[in-house]
């Protein structure tokens, strides 16, 4: 899920549930809940619920490791700096000692 796309912009993709919580509490909000977040008839659900913590209980910080990582992707990609599905011959591949290193090892 991208945070623009088109005319569609998410400005709160990058912000953890926990501090948008604390934030509307701040302000006296009432955060809306969409209850199919906690639906297990939708795989996102699942991975949320069970996948997630499941992955955290064996390798703590996981779940901000995997958030890095799909943003680092996500920019290569749109970057044009590697080449990923759908590229074509025409642009540049960065060679992978070239690309950009984790400051922390991903899981």
């Amino acid at each position: 899920m991208a945070e623009r796309e088109g005319r569609l912009a998410r400005p709160l993709l990058r912000v953890w549930r926990q501090a948008t919580l604390d934030y509307c509490a701040a302000l006296g909000l009432e955060p809306l809940d969409d209850p199919s977040n906690r639906d297990p008839r939708f795989l996102r659900s699942r991975v949320r619920h069970e996948l997630l913590p499941a992955l955290e209980g064996v390798f703590p910080g996981a779940r901000r490791r995997l958030a890095t990582l799909a943003l680092r992707q996500r920019e290569l990609l749109e970057g044009g700096g590697v080449a990923g599905p759908g590229a074509t011959g025409n642009k540049p591949v960065t060679p992978r000692s070239r690309l950009p290193r984790s400051s922390e090892p991903l899981l």
